[in-house]
């Protein structure tokens, strides 16, 4: 079955998650953990602009939240503080973080397995901006 979101994809994601062994750094020498990405097609909306409005002390912050629709189910690695590249909606590739993801109560069970079969797992970013 698929999202009932599907047609209404408006972003894909890119995530970069820890996968298993570690690598050396080319450029360092340090050890570091493997990663794979993860490319994820999205329905979201642009949410609010957080900020203090401290320039050089704060960083302003694009919200985005929304749904998976391709894959629906989001990949067990994909969690909060997993960064990744976000396309929106036509605008240029932005580096994006998860804020949160999955509802509270998870994908499994009564509520959590209806919403997740029918629309997709929730999904919440951030895009930092610099100014």
């Amino acid at each position: 079955m698929s999202s009932a979101l599907l047609g209404q994809a408006n972003a894909t994601a890119t995530f970069d998650v820890v996968d298993i062994g570690t690598v050396e750094d080319p450029a360092t020498g340090n050890i570091i953990p493997n990663t794979e990405q993860i490319t994820v097609s999205l329905f979201l909306r642009e949410g609010g602009r957080n900020g203090s409005g401290f320039p050089g002390v704060d960083t302003d912050r694009l919200t985005y939240d929304g749904y998976a629709v391709n894959p629906q189910a989001l990949d067990a690695r994909i969690q909060a503080g997993v960064r990744g590249l976000l396309v929106f909606s036509g605008k240029p590739p932005a580096r994006c973080e998860v804020l949160q993801e999955r509802y509270p109560y998870g994908s499994t069970g009564l509520i959590g397995g209806i919403i997740q079969s029918v629309i997709g797992d929730s999904i919440r970013l951030a895009v930092y901006v610099d100014g």
